[in-house]
């Protein structure tokens, strides 16, 4: 069954990916339970590198989310980080604190935009998000189902706010 359940899981994400794109996969990752995974791609003349820190825990550590899988162990997103040309852009907290075992991550332009997928999760858990950025900073997160990959889940939006001294 959990077999299965994978296979479904990523029939569901390959299909998702390529129902939603516009241009061809740049580049694509496999994100590990713990340590940092990197996606690099050359897109519009510009070095856009995400690194994506994960972290293990254990089902008997304080720090497990309360969800009712059978795993023993679940990866958890616990920074991202997004460089263009060697240059950081803020990332929310948001964009990726709720990133429940990341299997996969992407790049590629689309419609004047950068855009990070991320795919993970497990048979009916499984979900992708699409993050979308510009050279400053991230500016909308969608979030889907890979049960209903053609209808968002959430649809947040993100704007920079600078403070100046006056």
């Amino acid at each position: 069954m959990k077999r299965s359940a994978s296979r479904l899981f990523w029939i569901c994400f390959l299909t998702a990916l390529v129902a939603t794109c516009s241009a061809r996969v740049e580049n694509q990752t496999t994100i590990s339970k713990s340590g940092i995974s990197s996606v690099r791609a050359k897109l519009e003349g510009k070095e856009i590198v995400v690194a994506i820190h994960t972290v293990e825990i254990d089902r008997n550590s304080d720090a497990f989310p309360s969800i009712e899988w059978e795993a023993k162990t679940i990866a958890v997103v616990k920074s991202l980080e997004i460089s263009i040309n060697g240059k950081r852009i803020f990332v929310s907290r948001s964009v990726f604190a709720d990133l429940l075992d990341p299997r996969a991550a992407s790049l590629r332009w689309q419609k004047g935009l950068f855009l990070l997928t991320i795919g993970g999760g497990d048979g009916a858990e499984s979900y992708f998000v699409h993050v979308y950025f510009n050279t400053t900073n991230v500016t909308r997160r969608t979030s889907f189902s890979a049960l209903t990959p053609s209808t968002p889940t959430a649809d947040t939006h993100y704007r920079l706010t600078v403070l100046k001294d006056e």
